[in-house]
């Protein structure tokens, strides 16, 4: 049996939240209601899930009498406002009741988290989204950057690392305009229902020759560009000619045909497309660059597919996935197996795998470069393989000339910090400098803004890239908790069925999501 194609990607992490103060962390348990004992008060800060998908919080405890719970809560309804009642709730009417227990000490950086879920009222957007996940923005920490008074999306960090079991490095280009005073501001949102877990985040200025370009490669190292030239000809699966698509940075992009989702209905496959181009005077390799991001057909998987169908029981799946590094290492294996999209060179009437393009998440484009060999005749033959529909392609390049490595690199350190109260927080230099087990933790709505200042060289140009490290968690939402799906619950060996059910998904909510989704970011709590 083949394992599920690029899963790992899609796995919920655990669903932490960390209560307020230093080096405490918590996590979501699932109480027995049929269990919870008569006229006891519980004083532990609760979150209750009605059948009727709104949401309680009881930050001070409540007292179950017979069939019913009696305490003071906030209520988040689904319409924007919020009701502060002191009053009797029926046990017949909660889905699912959790609270947060002590789990580990020690490592964990967080300011003031549960102000967010039990303190200050969710947002309509959060709202929105916990009673529409399908429609909801999910992704890593964001990365921006001003531009005319506005601040510019450039990056998504370590979009793949959905659990602390599979906590990992990741390397992202920035574009940048360096100003004469040389100061760079880079600001770090959450965005999302999700908490997110930074261990390193540097910015690192490389220093190289006005008549190249410094881009980074499928395995994350620096490489120079000088010039770069179109493929001769491009072809999909189909047959069809894309040359003219992939040839110009413009984002009209290559996404794979509409029936082709289909065929993962019967089996696991690929959709791929054929890269054809001629070296003049011939040469042992060239530099192929890619721009590229993944389609929302992974959200899909992971909203509705796997966490959605589980219901509550996505709880004790997610903990498993965070805590168990065997299974972790299963995913992760998976992964590496079937995510990106896997390079075929054509060698000796033979299409050998020479390497691979990560998944870049679905919020930024990626530009990558890799080495790709030429035969004795001067001719390249590249075939890019990938899930169908997981991927949009804007352009491919070659860089053919013989250009050297000549840079230096150099690690920038924040002279300011400041959180989206406009508060200074320099401290917190210390936790992401380095790969040291020490996090800053962010929850929805969160920002930081980091300000850095360079001697810009007279005569050379610098260019920018972040090197971070970390993992994100989603947050469980309502209407998931109230899932009643008999048709299907996800079973990660019964690989064809979630095939299928992704298919289905995919097909009935694509619309829907593609125009939502981008539109459904949770507001920063920025002070005015």
């Amino acid at each position: 049996m083949k394992p599920l194609i690029f899963f790992l990607y899609l796995l919920i992490g655990v669903f932490i939240i960390s209560m307020s103060g230093c080096y405490r962390t918590y996590e979501a348990v699932k109480l027995n209601i049929d269990t919870l004992p008569s006229s006891q008060t519980f004083t532990d800060q609760f979150k209750v899930y009605l059948k009727n998908d709104n949401i309680l919080i009881y930050k001070n405890g409540f007292t179950r009498n017979d069939n019913a719970l009696i305490g003071y809560y906030e209520a988040y309804n689904y319409d924007g406002t919020i009701l502060k009642v002191d009053s009797i709730i029926s046990l017949d009417s909660i889905s699912a009741i959790t609270q947060y227990v002590e789990t580990t000490s020690g490592g964990m950086y967080f300011a003031s988290a549960m102000n967010l879920f039990f303190g200050v009222p969710l947002t309509f957007m959060a709202v929105y989204c916990l009673a529409c996940p399908k429609c909801c923005f999910g992704s890593c920490p964001t990365i921006y950057v001003p531009s005319d008074n506005e601040c510019i999306l450039e990056a998504e960090l370590f979009s793949k690392c959905i659990s602390r079991q599979l906590e990992d490095n990741d390397l992202d280009m920035i574009k940048y305009d360096i100003p004469s005073d040389g100061i760079i501001k880079l600001k770090i949102t959450n965005e999302a229902l999700e908490t997110h877990y930074i261990n390193k985040f540097n910015l690192i200025a490389v220093t190289h020759p006005s008549d190249s370009k410094v881009l980074q490669t499928n395995d994350d190292r620096i490489t120079v560009i000088k010039e770069l030239i179109p493929a001769n000809d491009a072809t999909s699966s189909s047959g069809k000619n894309i040359a003219e698509l992939l040839k110009s940075d413009d984002e009209i992009y290559f996404r794979s045909e509409e029936g082709k989702i289909l065929e993962l209905r019967d089996k696991p496959v690929k959709d791929f497309i054929e890269i054809t181009s001629d070296v003049k005077p011939p040469k042992d390799k060239v530099k192929m660059l890619i721009k590229y991001r993944n389609t929302l057909l992974t959200t899909t998987l992971l909203y509705d597919v796997v966490i959605g169908s589980q219901g509550i029981n996505a709880l004790d799946w997610t903990k498993k996935m965070n805590n168990d590094y065997t299974y972790a290492m299963q995913f992760k294996a998976v992964y590496n197996l079937f995510s990106g999209i896997s390079i075929q060179c054509y060698e000796n009437n033979h299409w050998i795998e020479t390497g691979k393009f990560q998944d870049a998440g679905p919020i930024n484009w990626k530009y990558s470069v890799t080495e790709i060999p030429v035969s004795d005749d001067g001719k390249i033959q590249v075939r890019l393989n990938f899930v169908p529909d997981n991927f949009m392609i804007d352009y491919i390049a070659f860089d053919t000339t013989e250009s050297e490595n000549n840079f230096s690199i150099e690690k920038l350190n924040p002279f300011l910090i400041t959180d989206y109260n406009k508060q200074i927080r320099n401290e917190i230099s210390d936790f992401i400098s380095s790969d040291d087990n020490h996090y800053l933790i962010t929850n929805p709505g969160y920002s930081y803004l980091l300000t850095y200042k360079i001697q810009k060289p007279s005569k050379e140009k610098v260019s920018l890239f972040i090197e971070s490290k970390g993992y994100y968690n989603e947050w469980i939402r309502g209407n998931w908790i109230n899932n009643q799906n008999v048709n299907y619950t996800f079973n990660l060996f019964d690989i064809q069925g979630t095939l299928n059910q992704l298919v289905t998904s995919w097909i009935d909510n694509k619309d829907l999501l593609e125009e939502e989704f981008f539109n459904a970011k949770i507001p920063l709590k920025e002070a005015k």
